[in-house]
């Protein structure tokens, strides 16, 4: 029984290792015969919940060897690809579809760039059959998976589009492939380099001026726009004030100044003596004295167009100076590749440390105002006096797609004086806080879309409020004075741009402005109040046709603006017109001209108000006592450019209408007269600039004759108290290796005033005047100069130091000069006089 039952276990064990040993091989063969792919493709799809999109005689015939060894779907797909001539495209989370890949196709690159300019070209638009490609920001593209027999297209915005067999290409390095601008794009710049570097004239007649690129201008550490446009011939200051810049005779208000698309209301720090615009993010400026496109509304005697820097950044870039007045930082970062940030701020640091430089500035400021008035040996005084600036800003750029961009951006500029005022006398002791704030905050929310190569379209919300508030105690007479001036200006506005053919472009589109302004004067002792509120709304359409000619030699522009004032139901037409023609390869005629208007003016009712510092305030026209200034121009220049010498004249004739006597700034007997009338200026601007390497030097000279004409005063027509008849700057630049230096010399002849009579000066405790504007003052001479040097501190850091003399021979000018009569009853001559010796210093990083 027992080797019975042995015999039976080693058959039974042998039986069974027999069967394990033949199922073995049987799940061998099994593991090693090639698996359909289409069995593999549907296994994946069960096991990561897929789909796959195939012809099934592009992989019918395919096998693996075996199950791809995988956790993830992608290492599974590229598993297979490596297998296989397929190509998987992941058409979302779910589908997928497999294309079978050519042997013959193979992938080709290239680099696009302007054929003009050099410069690389990113976004284009590179299609081929079954697909496209976008050029990076080295103007670099891939094409995949083409065939020797396919062709490109290349598009670009602004550009001929461009055909290309793909066989051109090549394989290995990138074929370099020139686009050549349209020819809308081919004569933009008619000068380049006009007065200095960065500088260049448009072919509308405009200025374009790139503070990046500008070089450095005598009496300036740092670039300051409201500055640099005074060194060109027609436009001068009358003060020396950034915010009092007048432009062929006519006033400061009449400037259009825009910040990406804001008007502003409020233009200088230290009330007016230096520029409130940050310099280092602004990129392009548009200065137009005449022929202005019909997009623009206002500014009858010029505009500047701010445009801050407008591409999503690829790295991150900081920047930060100090200087004698202020402190300031800026940014730019780049959040993701569509959305980018861009900040910057500035702030006096006079609480800290009061600098020579300040000290100058706040004499100058504040003489002759509520500020200084007061003197040591008198019962009351002013002390504890405390001013200071800043402004910031901001913009978040946003590249919605390669063809849709959003732009929001934001700036707030704010000046604000205050002093003790106290009393000390052996019947009472007691002092009061007197101030003056003036603010300018903005917004603006803009979308722009490129339709396709021949349709743009571009839509904007903007708005501007203006605050300027003051409270003036007078401890003698109990008195508190409380002044508010509030601008609030809202502007919607769209437009839309089509290129009709190789030569002819159209513009058309709307504007909206609903503008508010009030004024308020409280006074407590008497008790007196007045306030004021005006509001308009004004619809603006605008169309214009832009023209070039094939050969490039004739360009022109017209336009026509039409704006209805809804509260006075009133329509005005306003044609605009620009030509420049090429008569040879050096000779340029330019013919210029506009109509236009505007509803907001500046006047002056007593130079006491706001402190006797900012004595302007805005208002706005109500066809009653104050009517909407409008004014015609035209101009004819020529302008000649060979071998680095620039000579540029150009000759003018401007009226403009509806001015009233309190926007002029009066201080004679017009004074408290409230009239309305006109002025004509006809005059003519001269530049001669040359350049040779290194170095740089022009000059400008403007001559002009401003003419007043109120019909209801006696005699009715007299000299403008902006009649300049001599204008002129020189200047010489020179950059060495790392080191920038300029020099320049400012003359203009003497401004108008009025004499008191020699007779009989006083008359009923008022002063006898001679003539309106019957005599000058002397001539204004100042000379300037700067000097910056830069070098790295280690690998990444840019530094600049530099320093700037303003007036460094301490010259004394003159600017104004008026009479009052003082407590003794007798005329006192009040001399307004310039900045002197002004030193400043300068210290910038840049990462």
């Amino acid at each position: 029984m027992k080797i019975s039952l042995k015999i039976y276990v080693i058959l039974s064990s042998l039986s069974i290792i027999f069967s394990f040993n033949e199922c073995l091989g049987q799940v061998a063969d099994q593991i090693h015969k090639p698996i359909p792919l289409n069995r593999v493709l549907d296994s994946l799809e069960q096991a990561f919940d897929v789909k796959f999109s195939y012809v099934d005689d592009h992989i019918g015939d395919l096998y693996l060897e075996k199950y791809p060894s995988c956790e993830k779907l992608e290492i599974c797909i590229t598993e297979i690809e490596q297998n296989f001539d397929l190509k998987f495209e992941i058409l979302n989370e779910r589908f997928i579809t497999i294309l079978k890949i050519d042997s013959n196709l193979q992938t080709f690159c290239g680099i696009l760039f302007d054929a003009e300019t050099k410069q690389m070209l990113e976004g284009a638009t590179v299609m081929i059959k079954g697909g496209i490609a976008i050029s990076d920001e080295y103007g670099k593209f891939l094409i995949k998976d083409a065939g020797f027999g396919d062709s490109i297209v290349v598009q670009y915005l602004g550009y001929q589009s461009k055909k290309i067999a793909v066989q051109q290409l090549q394989t290995g390095d990138c074929a370099k492939i020139g686009l050549t601008p349209l020819i809308t794009m081919l004569k933009e710049v008619t000068v380049q380099n006009f007065l200095i570097k960065g500088i260049d004239k448009k072919a509308d007649g405009s200025l374009s001026i790139d503070l990046q690129e500008t070089e450095i201008l005598p009496g300036l550490t740092e670039p300051d726009i409201l500055h640099t446009v005074q060194k060109l011939p027609g436009i001068h200051s009358i003060n020396e004030k950034v915010s009092d810049i007048n432009v062929r005779g006519g006033t400061n208000d009449q400037n259009l100044i825009l910040w990406e698309s804001i008007k502003m209301y409020k233009t200088g720090h230290f009330f007016g003596l230096i520029s409130a615009f940050n310099p280092y993010l602004i990129q392009k400026v548009r200065l137009i004295k005449n022929g202005s496109s019909a997009k623009y509304s206002e500014g009858i005697s010029s505009i500047i167009d701010l445009k801050t820097f407008d591409k999503v950044d690829k790295e991150f870039e900081a920047g930060a100076g100090i200087n004698m007045l202020n402190a300031d930082a800026y940014l730019k970062i780049p959040i993701s590749d569509k959305i980018g940030l861009h900040f910057s701020a500035r702030r006096s640091f006079a609480e800290v440390v009061n600098s020579p430089t300040f000290s100058n500035y706040f004499e100058r400021a504040f003489r002759d105002s509520e500020v200084s008035k007061f003197v040591s040996g008198t019962d009351t005084l002013a002390t504890n006096k405390n001013f200071y600036f800043y402004d910031y800003s901001g913009k978040l750029l946003y590249d919605i797609s390669r063809r849709d961009k959003l732009r929001i951006s934001y700036i707030n500029i704010f000046n604000q004086i205050g002093y003790e005022e106290s009393e000390s006398s052996s019947v009472r002791q007691e002092s009061k806080n007197s101030e003056l704030q003036q603010s300018n905050r903005g917004a603006t929310v803009k979308y722009e879309r490129v339709w396709s190569d021949f349709v743009t379209s571009s839509s904007s919300l903007a708005v501007s409020s203006y605050n300027l508030v003051s409270t003036n105690f007078d401890i003698p007479n109990n008195q508190r004075f409380l002044q508010e001036n509030q601008v609030l200006d809202v502007s919607v506005k769209s437009s839309l741009d089509m290129r009709l053919s190789d030569h002819f472009k159209l513009q058309t589109g709307y504007q909206f402005n609903e503008i508010g302004v009030s004024n308020l004067d409280d006074l407590n002792n008497p008790n007196f109040r007045k306030f004021t509120k005006e509001v308009l709304n004004i619809h603006g359409q605008f169309t214009e046709i832009a023209y070039n000619s094939s050969s490039g030699q004739t360009l022109s522009r017209f336009g026509l603006r039409v704006n209805y004032f809804e509260k006075f139901n009133k329509f005005r037409f306003e044609p605009r017109f620009a030509l420049n023609q090429l008569i040879t390869d050096h000779i340029t005629i330019e013919l210029l001209g506009e109509a236009k208007s505007q509803v907001t003016t500046q006047i002056i009712d007593f130079q006491t108000d706001f402190l006797g510092v900012e004595k302007r305030r805005w208002v706005l026209v109500n066809e009653d006592d104050i009517p909407i200034v409008t004014s015609g121009q035209v101009s004819l220049g020529a302008h000649y450019k060979k071998n680095n010498i620039l000579l540029s004249v150009e000759g003018y004739l401007k009226q403009v209408d509806g001015i009233i006597t309190s926007s002029q700034g009066f201080q004679n007997q017009l004074e408290f007269v409230r009239s309305s009338g006109s002025y004509i200026s006809r005059g003519i601007d001269i530049l001669l600039n040359h350049r040779i390497e290194g170095l740089n030097y022009w000059i400008s000279y403007s001559y002009s004759k401003n003419i007043y004409d109120f019909k209801s005063l006696r005699p009715s027509q007299f000299p403008n108290n902006l009649d300049i008849r001599h204008a002129s700057t020189l200047g010489v630049s020179y950059s060495m290796n790392k080191l920038d230096f300029s020099f320049g010399l400012n003359y203009q002849s003497g401004r108008p005033i009025t004499e008191p009579e020699n007779l009989s000066p006083i008359s009923d405790g008022s002063i006898n005047y001679q003539t309106p504007n019957s005599s000058r003052l002397g001539h204004y001479l100042r000379p300037d100069l700067s000097a910056k040097y830069h070098f790295m501190m280690g690998d990444k850091i840019r530094t600049q130091v530099g320093f700037a003399l303003w007036n460094f021979t301490d010259q004394t000018n003159v600017v104004n000069q008026y009479y009052i009569i003082n407590k003794s009853e007798e005329i006192q001559k009040v001399k307004e006089k310039g900045l002197g010796l002004t030193p400043n210093l300068m210290f910038r990083i840049t990462l």
